[in-house]
């Protein structure tokens, strides 16, 4: 899907226009390598294989926050309980997609001990002020290793679904409808421990029902408010090339 220098130019000017902008300069920057093996297979495609990330788990700070990069939407489940324990605090997701995310995770039955001693952790830190060490022991350790089981376990459309009922995700705000980006509302999340979800295929061909200039502002000003912001390239739901540019203007980079 190759796109015009003034469509690039366009989200350029918009992001001008709406994001506010701390730092004048980028010095680390995402590697976008492709990976050596498939991450999806395109069943409607017969099987078509696409390539993701060589790196699939990149994390950069840009104006304090940190922007984590990832292929397959549902490798943001170990980088949302870091943003978790980092703030104590349970978070309010923004997630803005072209697709909802909302199947139901297929196993809770086979995991249902590591969900649970999940769900209690959560419970455990949530709002208190632990001491650094307590965030690093060996407990710590272990929820981590049991979060990247359940993560591995994961399909693209239900780790939302697993993310809540784990408890770390207290509120999902999805936005993937022309309307919801036209009625969404930053009235009240300032005092959130808010994280951006962004998968970027919302300006691939599923996502071209919503304007380019609504759905950049929407997403410009949820970064803004954002404690930390998580971006899915999405293989086979938008062309690479075009996640690519379309990140790097978003991170200064460009």
């Amino acid at each position: 899907m190759k796109k015009s220098k003034q469509f690039y130019w366009k989200i350029e000017d918009l992001w001008e226009k709406y994001y506010e902008k701390k730092t004048t300069k980028m010095h680390t920057v995402f590697d976008f390598t492709p990976s050596e093996f498939p991450v999806f297979f395109d069943d409607n495609e017969n099987n078509k294989p696409y390539l993701g990330l060589k790196n699939d788990a990149q994390i950069i700070e840009k104006d304090e926050k940190e922007i984590f990069l990832t292929d397959n939407h549902h490798k943001v489940l170990s980088f949302l309980f870091h943003q978790f324990l980092k703030n104590k605090q349970k978070i309010t997701l923004i997630h803005i997609d072209a697709h909802r995310d909302d199947a139901i995770f297929q196993y809770y039955e086979k995991l249902g001990v590591e969900i649970e001693e999940v769900r209690k952790y959560v419970e455990l830190v949530n709002g208190r002020d632990f001491l650094n060490d307590f965030l690093c022991n060996a407990e710590t350790e272990k929820i981590k290793k049991y979060i990247k089981r359940i993560q591995d376990h994961c399909r693209i459309s239900d780790y939302l679904d697993i993310a809540f009922h784990l408890g770390f995700v207290e509120k999902i705000i999805s936005i993937t409808q022309t309307s919801e980006f036209e009625n969404f509302s930053f009235k009240n999340l300032h005092s959130e421990n808010v994280v951006l979800n962004l998968d970027i295929d919302i300006y691939g061909q599923e996502g071209e029902v919503v304007s380019v200039d609504l759905k950049t502002m929407v997403i410009a000003k949820s970064w803004n408010i954002a404690n930390a912001v998580c971006i899915a390239t999405s293989p086979a739901f938008i062309d690479e090339i075009l996640a690519e540019k379309i990140i790097e203007i978003f991170v200064g980079t460009a």
